[in-house]
This record gives C-alpha cells, structure tokens and sequence, in this order.
C-alpha cells in the first residue's frame, strides 16, 4: 500500500494543484496568451497546436467560470459544490462572519431546560456551546483544574430534513482560561444546501449547581454558532 500511494502521490499531486481556483484562473490566463501568441505569429492558420491550446483554453475557462460562481455560493452559504474549492477557500477566503453566533442564550439558576427556534446562516460543523465567563481566574495549578460539574443533554431536530441528533456530555471539572471559554457540548454536521434553509428545534437541558457555576462564572451563556475548523 505504501510503494502504491508513494507512486501515485507524484502524478495526483499536480493535477490537485491545477484544480485548485487560483492556479486554474492562472492556467486560464496563461492558455488565452499562449493562443494570442499563435494567432500573431501564424496569421493564416494556428495549426493543430494551436487548435490544441484553444481546446485548454475554453476548458480552464469554463472550470474558471465555475470556481467563480462556486465561490459566490460559499461565500454566501459556507458550502462548496467543489470539494477542492470547499478546502481553497475556507482556508484563504473564509465569510468574515463564519463563527457569529445564530443566537446566544442566557444561562439562569432558575431554569434547566432551554429550548430554541433557529436557522443556520452557513454549512459545515455546527456547535453547541457553553461559554464560561471567567473573569476572576484562579491562579493555575496543575492536577488542579476548575470545577464545573454540570452534564447537558442537547436535540437537534428539523422535521423538514428529519435531521434528530442527540448528545450528551458531562463536566467534572476543566481547565479555563481567563476570560470566555468555548466549550463544546453538542456537534453535527450540516452538509447539503437544502439542509441548510429549514428552521431548526434546539432542547437543552442542564443537570448540576447552575446557581454555583454562575456564582463562580457570572454572564456565562449558551451559543448555536458555526464551529468549522482548519
């Protein structure tokens, strides 16, 4: 397997490269001069070559043109049709807003259950997150971690798509950083375009000493936001 991939790593390699956007619209550039440049030095005729470089030309044109209006969809969506393009431009033209929040929910001690209506304004990984206010941090001890002891049971459902993801997750104790702490406690994955319009049911429930954790964090608060990463 491995005298396979390291035969096969040379020759995909650069045509991964060419596929990607900007070297395609370089590409594209490149093949439009390239003909330019036949037609002036054969005025009566490109020849067979020259036909040839026409053909590469209106191909990385097309594939040009695509990139574009793949492009417009991600940045309006989040999702690529390209898989190539999904990975290009997250990572070099990712939507200024990709990581706001579709809502905050503000924690209480007088309430264990949350539930929320929503809509999701990109594809990708989605999160659902507790945030801890920590501006008083406690000086860091190691094997010596704050104490949360808080567990939350998270659905997700949409009956339009008849998407239902169920999470739980459990907090004994976790070692914060001052200021706000990002936690994960529920993820999923929206991944089709049409999964991304319908409005979307959040139920979470806490079990723990919120009336502590928010003595200890006060402001601390609950996000639905997009979580895609590098």
């Amino acid at each position: 397997m491995e005298a396979l991939y390291d035969f096969l790593l040379p020759l995909v390699a650069p045509i991964w490269l060419i596929l990607t956007p900007f070297v395609a619209a370089v590409c594209c550039l490149l093949s439009f001069l390239t003909l330019a440049w036949c037609f002036r030095r054969h005025k009566r005729g490109i020849g067979l070559c020259g036909k040839i470089m026409f053909v590469i030309a209106l191909a990385f044109c097309g594939y040009t043109a695509f990139n574009v209006c793949d492009f417009i969809r991600y940045r309006r969506y989040g999702l690529a049709m390209s898989p190539i393009n999904q990975i290009v431009y997250f990572l070099f033209l990712p939507p200024p807003n990709l990581y706001d929040p579709y809502l905050t929910i503000p924690l209480s001690p007088l309430n264990n259950d949350y539930s929320v209506s929503f809509r999701h304004r990109f594809g990708g990984r989605q999160t659902i997150c507790l945030n801890l206010v920590n501006n008083t941090p406690k000086e860091f001890e190691y094997g010596n971690p704050d104490k949360i002891n808080m567990s939350f049971k998270c659905t997700v459902s949409c009956p339009e798509t008849g998407m239902c993801i169920n999470s739980e997750e459990a907090f004994t104790t976790y070692y914060l950083m001052p200021g706000t702490n990002h936690i994960s406690i529920c993820q999923y994955e929206i991944g089709r375009l049409r999964d991304l319009f319908p409005a979307y049911k959040a139920t979470i429930r806490t079990e723990g000493d919120m009336e502590t954790l928010l003595r200890r964090f006060p402001a601390s608060f609950l996000t639905i936001n997009n979580s895609t990463t590098k």
